[in-house]
Parts: C-alpha cells; sequence; structure tokens
C-alpha cells in the first residue's frame, strides 16, 4: 500500500492533506508534538481510510525524533516500502528585531523549518531512488523570496527551504520523483498563535482574509496532480514579490511604514557600560 509522511498534522494544512490523502487511499503516518489533536486529525478521516493512518509524536526541533523518523513510521504502518509521499509541513515562527531574538530561537527555528526537512528527504531519498518514483512537498512561504522586517530567522529558514527545493527538483528528476514547493499563503491555522515575540515593534494591522486549510489542501492535491514545480497562492504573496521586482526600494518604504522597531535604550545602555 503506497504511505504518506505528513509532518505539523495535528492542524492547519497538515490536516486537511491527511483527510484529501486518506480520501484516495493512502495509508498515513501524521507526525507532531501534540498526540490528543493529532488524534483529532484521524477522528476527521473518514472509515476505512482512518484504520490505515497512525499517530507520531515527535519533536521535529530534536535531532533524536528525526533522525530516524522515517524507519520509524515505517515500522507503525507495517510497511517495508519508503514513503510514495512526504509532505515537510510542520513550521512556526518568531517575532521581533533581528538583535532582540536569542540566538537559540534561530538554531530553533532553522531547525524546524529546514534542517528537519532536509533530514527526512536524506532518509526517504534512497528507497524513493530504488522505485524510481515518490513525491516530496516542501511547505514554504511568500516571505522565502522577500523577507519582511521582524521576522528575519522564519524568512531566512524559508528561504534555505526554497533555494534547498530547487537544487532538489533538478537532482531527483532522473528518478521519477516530483518535487513540489507549495507556498500556501495566509490560512486559517494555529499558526500565529503559536508565534513567539521579542523587543520592541510595533506594526499596522492589515486585514486580510484568510482561505480555509482545506482549500489551500485542495490546491495542494492539483499542483501534484499537475506535476507542478512551485505554487505560490494568497493575493498579498503576489503582490509582495511583484513590488519587490519591479520597484523594491519603494516596498522597502512601504514595509518600514507597517512595521518598524522601537529601540532598545535598556540594552544600548547596558552595551555601553560594558
Amino acid at each position: 500500500m503506497k504511505w504518506a509522511l505528513i509532518t505539523g498534522a495535528s492542524s492547519g494544512l497538515g490536516r486537511a492533506l491527511a483527510v484529501e490523502l486518506a480520501r484516495i487511499d493512502y495509508a498515513l503516518a501524521l507526525v507532531g508534538k501534540d498526540q490528543k489533536r493529532l488524534e483529532e486529525t484521524i477522528r476527521l478521516i473518514p472509515l476505512p481510510g482512518r484504520q490505515h493512518a497512525k499517530v507520531i509524536v515527535a519533536d521535529m526541533t530534536a535531532d533524536h525524533d528525526v533522525r530516524e523518523l522515517v524507519k520509524r513510521c515505517q515500522r507503525e504502518l507495517a510497511e517495508s516500502n519508503g514513503p510514495e509521499l512526504l509532505v515537510n509541513n510542520a513550521g512556526a515562527t518568531v517575532s521581533g528585531p533581528i538583535e532582540e531574538i536569542p540566538f537559540a530561537e534561530y538554531e530553533r527555528i532553522g531547525r524546524l523549518n529546514f534542517y528537519a526537512p532536509v533530514s527526512l528527504i536524506q532518509q526517504a531519498l534512497p528507497q524513493m531512488k530504488m522505485a524510481r518514483k515518490g513525491i516530496i512537498v516542501n511547505v514554504s512561504s511568500g516571505v522565502a523570496r522577500r523577507g519582511v522586517p521582524c521576522e528575519a530567522p522564519y524568512c531566512a529558514a524559508k528561504a534555505a527551504l526554497t533555494v534547498f527545493t530547487e537544487s532538489l527538483r533538478v537532482e531527483v528528476a532522473p528518478f521519477g520523483i516530483h518535487v513540489l514547493l507549495f507556498s500556501p499563503g495566509h490560512i486559517s491555522s494555529r499558526f500565529a498563535d503559536n508565534r513567539i515575540s521579542y523587543g520592541s515593534f510595533y506594526r499596522k494591522t492589515i486585514i486580510s482574509k484568510s482561505n480555509s486549510p482545506e482549500w489551500a489542501a485542495r490546491r495542494c492535491m492539483r499542483a501534484i496532480e499537475k506535476r507542478k514545480s512551485s505554487e505560490l497562492l494568497g493575493l498579498k504573496a503576489k503582490v509582495l514579490l511583484h513590488f519587490n521586482y519591479w520597484c523594491p526600494s519603494i516596498l522597502d518604504w512601504l514595509l518600514g511604514r507597517w512595521c518598524a522597531v522601537k529601540p532598545n535604550e535598556n540594552a544600548a545602555r547596558e552595551m555601553s557600560a560594558a
């Protein structure tokens, strides 16, 4: 039976993709940190697909949880072959001025959004190449192509994943492996709720429509079926990239008006005293 490994399957896009994939007879290894929420995902999967879904609790920022994750999923699903579909969806962000975000947070965001996907791809590729088939979906963001203020760790990690995906796509094409870079735009999920903020900055509120995870999942499935190399959703992200191409200096000014950093006088005094 073909099977898929989905990280970040406890909510949002990962959960919606699990439901979509179960409908087309994929066995599922659903990976996340929260067992209760992963079990909620399984309950949303209609029978008989629910019988072929397993919960895998893992912290994608912990090397020991990630290193043998593909083999662990195989054991749980009793599968001898590797995954036919790998979805690197787990992600998180932090906000704040560059110097006020602890360096440990840069490392954590980098591990979750970039190094963990690289590790899973390395684990899955040997069997995919042997089978001469497979699909890898790396979930990125519009800010991977144009960074925004007070989101530097996330922008940098997703930029690394985006460029890595471009290299990967060319390398594995001769083996019949399809690679999709999927950027879902602003969707309704727990992503923003889990954001940690540091330091002093302010942003102007921009009211924009959030698309549903189910809609984004259907668009992702369609992109896979059409063997697209990339799919960028969301008008806001498309406008951002359009402005960045034609008039980057104007976009710098607009982003500076949207989000501005307040001076940290205490930190400056501490540095002067040192």
